[in-house]
């Protein structure tokens, strides 16, 4: 799946549901090297079809990935209780868990239509790794000493397609 200027695994729009849990290092500096290590989920539909002189296909497929990312950054912070903060740094993430639902039918010229159900692992159809350059802004509220509760807004640049070539590029 080709991102740029998109998020990097997820089509047509930064804005995505996900459920994420992070593991942050807590400074009190101004300025200082962050870094975190999130667990996101994502689904998502995708939908091809193609007509071509020989026949076609139609493939209506849903995908579940789980992605284990590791993210190092300088990190600008203003407050206490409170913080506004802002950092940039590398991402590199890694698909640790995939499935895919869906059908498949396929129609060549003088044969008849041949239906695949599509279902289990989706290792085969993504390269496994995600590398990119990730941006975020957010605040965060220091519950506790070692306990901090965050609402951020992340955007992510890929380096590379995430999909295989007949996954397409988006």
């Amino acid at each position: 799946i080709r991102r740029p200027p998109r998020s990097t695994l997820f089509p047509y729009t930064t804005l995505f549901r996900s459920l994420g849990f992070d593991y942050r290092r807590k400074s009190e500096r101004l300025i200082h090297m962050g870094y975190s290590l999130n667990f996101l989920t994502k689904s998502f539909d995708m939908e091809v079809y193609a007509v071509h002189p020989g026949g076609g296909f139609n493939n209506n497929t849903h995908y579940n990935l789980g992605i284990l990312s590791v993210n190092i950054y300088p990190e600008l912070s203003f407050g206490k209780t409170l913080k506004f903060y802002l950092n940039a740094g590398p991402s590199i993430g890694f698909i640790v868990v995939s499935n895919k639902n869906g059908e498949l039918y396929i129609q060549q010229m003088a044969h008849s239509p041949e239906h695949i159900v599509q279902s289990g692992s989706a290792n085969a159809d993504f390269t496994g790794l995600d590398l990119g350059i990730r941006g975020a802004v957010g605040l965060s509220y220091s519950i506790s000493s070692r306990l901090s509760a965050y609402l951020e807004t992340r955007y992510v640049v890929g380096v590379f397609d995430l999909g295989l070539d007949y996954i397409g590029d988006y």
